[in-house]
This record gives structure tokens, C-alpha cells and sequence, in this order.
């Protein structure tokens, strides 16, 4: 009689572990698809912002370097290059 109360302990705890590591499983897949999830949104803001922003961003920065280097040289300049410039 007592083996088999120690028997139905037993099975009972088994049941009751197995069911909590599926539980436990699922929470971590769950987890495991937001992380990607999150990566994913990551890699495409990186993506927009260097293919898309960031082109014309550099255009607008490189057009403000030459026109300060423009006015530079034309304050330094002659009065004839200065108009050329």
C-alpha cells in the first residue's frame, strides 16, 4: 500500500514537472520570437536610415562645406574672382 502511494506521488510530481517545463518552454519560444521580432525592427530602421536618410543628408552636408569653402576663397579673393565665385 505504500509503494503505491510513493507511486502515485511520484507520477503525480512527474506530471506536474513536465507540465510546468511546458510551460516554461513556451514562455521562452514566446521570448525567443519577440527578441527576434525586435532585431528585425532594428535592422530595418538601420537599413531606411542609411539607404534612404542618410544619402541625402550627406548630399545637403557636402553642399554646406563647399559653399562655406566658396565664400572662404571669394573673401579672400580679387574683386574680379570674387564675382567669377
Amino acid at each position: 500500500m505504500l509503494l503505491a502511494v510513493a507511486a502515485l506521488v511520484a507520477t503525480i510530481v512527474t506530471l506536474v514537472a513536465v507540465n510546468a517545463s511546458g510551460d516554461s518552454s513556451d514562455a521562452w519560444q514566446s521570448a525567443l520570437r519577440a527578441d527576434v521580432a525586435r532585431g528585425v525592427g532594428a535592422v530595418e530602421d538601420i537599413r531606411y536610415v542609411y539607404e534612404v536618410e542618410a544619402p541625402a543628408a550627406f548630399g545637403i552636408a557636402s553642399m554646406e562645406i563647399q559653399a562655406e569653402e566658396y565664400r572662404r576663397a571669394a573673401s579672400s579673393a580679387s574683386p574680379v574672382a570674387r564675382a567669377a565665385l
